[in-house]
């Protein structure tokens, strides 16, 4: 691989690092937010609509309730009419078909004797029918005022029910049954298919007091007895809104379904409302989708941002070390780094810069020093020849000779010394030389470290602000929800007090009129349940209390979670200049390291002198043998033989003089 692709990949390595890091550190706090946001909201949603589909529940049931009772009342009233009591046709048959014109919702009027037998019908073909087995005349023959069950009209084909009241003469005695054929379809068009109060959503399925479905999405099950049905847990729920409450949840057709469900009690009818949670959850899935939009816009333009930071980072870091592989190859002709960033990284390169500066003088000095032991040791060679050949002369002063001889050999004993001085000098330089650039890798790492906690410091503080500005969204939230309960309780208060005002005088108004104002007692039960519905809101009221009391913990928790990350915060900064400390103490060690180096060469070049004056001296005493060479003749062959070890040993030093001076070469200056 060539060095322009290893520094291609080194600088995307660090490069993809510092991107990534940025990355994680920013998008996954916002998938944490968008994910809990999305889950409070979904929760949310389906509690705001389960509160409004009881309430719309309740409503329908308190709707129906009245229709009934008003229809039964109506019956009742008309019960008590002397045209009835007589029990006369003639006077019967007129009163009933008025009473049948006058209502829009009875389709006939009749009659029935304590026998069953059907003595005025508005339907004269009808009269002298037997309907004593009818479930409802027994129960009015008791004197009870009563419904059938959901019947299909044999004259209309409409759905009805029979409201069915005793008449009584004047001791209170039961004489004869008044029933009227109630049209059921307009109970069902005026509170069950009202397009302005149901959203299009919103399945409405009501049962009878048989059990028997009479309103439902699918008409295929109308007119069926919900045990009859394959509805899984929609079966149970169906069953039990005939005589309990509530809110559920159930699955159909691989589907959940939340449902409301609520008895009218007067009937024994069963009410429920469902809707899909899935259109329920709807705008949380719009909030969703857009939030991930977002979070993917961000992390392109942290991408963007992140390129910008890191090439700043990174262009004088790969700078550096793209500098200390050509030292590290024995290239010393890089140029000095002109960085002018006067942060770490900028002291990194001075320093640098002073330890290539170092390196180049001392090799420059080693190769001095060598070329002058190779010249040295040359001469030396050439002198011991000189010496053999003299040597051929001598034969006398054999003891001149031989001190002079012992001497010479001290004196190559230290030049050998010399040597070894040099090559320990030039191993101990190697050496320092790399622990100097192991040094320099742990002050590089420092520094990106350093930069790393920086870099979390920053986004700490971005988390802070983001704690703080869900608090003031929240805070926002609990003024609305006030302003929303002081609307509510004013509304209350007013309706309470209109409704007293009402049933104080509807009270006074049937107690006045008597027996006529049996009517009248019926309103007024009417509007006591009305203040009781008050009492209901005064509750809902409560409970929006303790909602905002909810509000208000988030709101706690919010600051709570933006304090600690403030103090991490200050962690992160402490950390930060622990690891710029320990980048200076580094640098300090390469000082102290390039100090050795330093001296190392000054003891080079102290052997070296040493070397060369020793030299010289053998030089002087080879002279002074010549001038003895009459007085050493005997001595000859033994001066020959040692001047011969001198000259090998001069060639050894020669030797090891070009070995020097070849590694330094290695460095190119």
């Amino acid at each position: 691989m060539s060095s322009n692709q290893t520094e291609q990949k080194r600088q995307t390595s660090i490069r993809l690092k510092f991107i990534g890091a940025f990355l994680l550190i920013s998008i996954i706090p916002l998938l944490i937010v968008t994910l809990f946001v999305q889950y409070n909201n979904s929760k949310i949603l389906i509690e705001k609509e389960e509160t409004a589909m009881q309430n719309l529940v309740m409503n329908k049931v308190t709707s129906i309730e009245q229709w009934f009772k008003a229809q039964m009342s109506e019956m009742q009233i008309s019960a008590s009419s002397n045209n009835l009591i007589s029990l006369d046709p003639a006077h019967m048959i007129p009163y009933l078909t008025m009473l049948e014109e006058r209502s829009e919702v009875f389709e006939t009027m009749f009659v029935i004797d304590p026998n069953g037998t059907v003595i005025a019908h508005t339907k004269p073909e009808s009269i002298g029918s037997d309907y004593s087995d009818r479930s409802y005349v027994p129960a009015a023959l008791k004197g009870e005022s009563v419904y059938s069950e959901v019947l299909i009209s044999k004259a209309t084909g409409n759905r009805i029910v029979v409201a069915a009241t005793p008449i009584k003469d004047n001791s209170g005695k039961v004489v004869a049954v008044l029933a009227g054929s109630a049209n059921f379809e307009i109970l069902v068009n005026t509170y069950l298919n009202d397009e302005n109060t149901i959203e299009s959503t919103n399945m409405i399925t009501l049962l009878d007091n048989q059990g028997i479905i009479q309103v439902a999405p699918q008409e295929d099950v109308i007119g069926k007895h919900v045990e009859e049905l394959d509805l899984g847990e929609l079966s149970t729920l169906l069953q039990k809104s005939m005589t309990d409450s509530g809110i559920s949840s159930f699955h159909l057709d691989n589907q959940e379904f939340i449902i409301s469900y609520a008895p009218i009690e007067s009937v024994g009818y069963g009410l429920s409302i469902n809707t899909p949670s899935k259109v329920v959850l709807a705008d949380s899935k719009t909030i969703q989708n857009t939030s991930f939009i977002l979070i993917g816009l961000t992390a392109i333009i942290i991408i963007f941002i992140s390129i910008l930071i890191v090439r700043g980072i990174t262009r004088p870091i790969l700078t550096v070390v793209e500098g200390m592989e050509k030292v590290a190859h024995g290239d010393l002709t890089v140029e000095k780094m002109k960085v002018k960033a006067q942060d770490e990284i900028g002291q990194l390169a001075h320093n640098f810069n002073t330890m290539v500066e170092n390196i180049k003088n001392l090799v420059t000095e080693i190769k001095h020093a060598s070329d002058q032991v190779h010249a040295s040791s040359e001469e030396l060679s050439a002198s011991s020849e000189e010496t053999v050949q003299a040597t051929e002369q001598i034969s006398a002063s054999i003891q001149t000779i031989a001190s002079n001889t012992e001497a010479q050999t001290n004196f190559t004993e230290d030049a050998k010394e010399v040597v070894t001085n040099i090559s320990d000098g030039i191993s101990t330089i190697a050496q320092n030389i790399q622990k100097t650039n192991q040094l320099t890798d742990d002050a590089v790492q420092a520094a990106h470290t350093g930069s790393e906690v920086i870099d979390r410091t920053v986004n700490q503080m971005k988390a802070i602000e983001e704690k703080t500005s869900s608090a003031s969204v929240t805070i926002n939230e609990l003024g609305k929800k006030s302003n929303e309960i002081n609307e509510i309780i004013s509304v209350i208060t007013t309706i309470a007090d209109q409704t007293n005002l009402l049933a104080l005088n509807a009270a006074i108004e049937a107690a006045r009129a008597g027996e006529y104002g049996k009517g009248f007692a019926v309103v007024a039960e009417e509007v006591r349940k009305l203040a009781e519905q008050s009492s209901t809101a005064s509750g809902q009221i409560s409970d929006l209390i303790k909602e905002i009391q909810y509000e208000i913990s988030l709101s706690i928790n919010a600051m709570n979670e933006g304090n600690i990350a403030v103090n991490d915060g200050k962690s992160f900064v402490e950390q930060a200049g622990t690891e710029f400390g320990n980048i200076s103490l580094a640098v300090q060690r390469v000082s102290e390291h390039m100090q050795e180096i330093l001296s190392e060469s000054r003891l080079i070049k102290d052997s070296s002198e040493k070397m060369v004056d020793d030299i010289v001296h053998i030089s002087e005493v080879s002279l002074e043998a010549v001038g003895n060479t009459q007085e050493i003749a005997s001595a000859s062959e033994q001066q020959t033989s040692s001047m011969e070890e001198i000259a090998a040993s001069a060639e050894n030093l020669a030797n090891m003089a070009e070995e020097l001076r070849i590694h330094a070469q290695q460095f190119k200056l």
